[in-house]
């Protein structure tokens, strides 16, 4: 989940090959929540007029181009604010994440595993710390999406994910939503690794096409003039357009979105009462 389709993010090609692959280490493990990161690049990778995924070779002949801030490249005036919040979340999953690809696939580094360990673990502290937020309007400061593959088992034996830890049919797809979604889960005791090698890209034409139309750019060249093409299209959207966390029944979201704050206290305490 968290794969925003609006941003002209596309799956890596070896994407299914590398969630295969964590499943398969982790075939003894439940309730685990795998993370990967969302990137943008400058340069068009496969030329001009072709729209495809990428692959983690052609991601390493782009690295320099390539930004894990997505905001740079959204070029116009969106609903959610550039938030230091958003730029800490997506460097500390890009940083780790390509520790573990550096390490475990091109072999090119040893990583310190307690190192490793100890940044993941502050960064699922800081996803379980915004169920503490004093008011459900932080939630709407985020402008990023975690990209997330979730175990269908929970951490509590004989139980699924759908029965512990439903979606809420009117909180699905938004885009702060997903940063709850992540820290429910946490809090629920689900167990957050790194989906090494998987990844999510946008280059300019996988962009200009989730805007409606065709960018002119050239082959294998920064596209510095993205944003006043973006304008000079008349582009006047937004992420948020009908989106219900962005309409003006206050009332409604935060009943809904406290509901979700306060669920997984709900189930510790449902579960701790039954195993009395």
């Amino acid at each position: 989940g968290g794969l925003e389709l609006e941003r002209g993010l596309i799956i890596s090609s070896e994407t299914p090959m590398f969630a295969k692959r964590a499943a398969g280490i982790y075939n003894g493990s439940r309730g685990i929540v795998f993370v990967l990161p969302a990137m943008a690049s400058s340069i068009p990778i496969h030329g001009k007029n072709e729209l495809s995924s990428v692959n983690l070779s052609e991601f390493q002949v782009y690295r320099n181009a390539i930004t894990h801030q997505l905001t740079a490249y959204d070029c116009i005036s969106d609903c959610l604010p550039d938030t230091d919040k958003d730029v800490s979340i997506s460097k500390r999953i890009f940083e780790l994440w390509m520790d573990a690809v550096d390490a475990e696939i091109i072999r090119k580094k040893k990583v310190n595993r307690v190192g490793f360990e100890t940044n993941l673990n502050r960064l699922k502290s800081f996803f379980i710390d915004l169920l503490a937020q004093d008011t459900f309007w932080e939630y709407i400061d985020f402008d990023y999406s975690p990209i997330m593959m979730i175990d269908n088992m929970s951490p509590l034996s004989g139980m699924s994910t759908k029965e512990i830890a439903l979606e809420v049919d009117e909180l699905v797809g938004t885009v702060c939503y997903n940063e709850l979604r992540l820290a429910q889960l946490l809090a629920l005791g689900y167990k957050l690794k790194i989906l090494t090698g998987a990844f999510v890209l946008s280059d300019p034409i996988s962009r200009s096409a989730a805007r409606g139309y065709v960018a002119q750019v050239s082959n294998n060249e920064p596209f510095d003039n993205e944003c006043d093409e973006v304008k000079d299209q008349q582009l006047d959207t937004s992420r948020c357009d009908g989106c219900l966390l962005s309409s003006d029944n206050a009332d409604l979201i935060e009943y809904l979105v406290m509901e979700e704050i306060r669920r997984p206290i709900k189930a510790s305490l449902l579960w701790n009462d039954a195993s009395i």
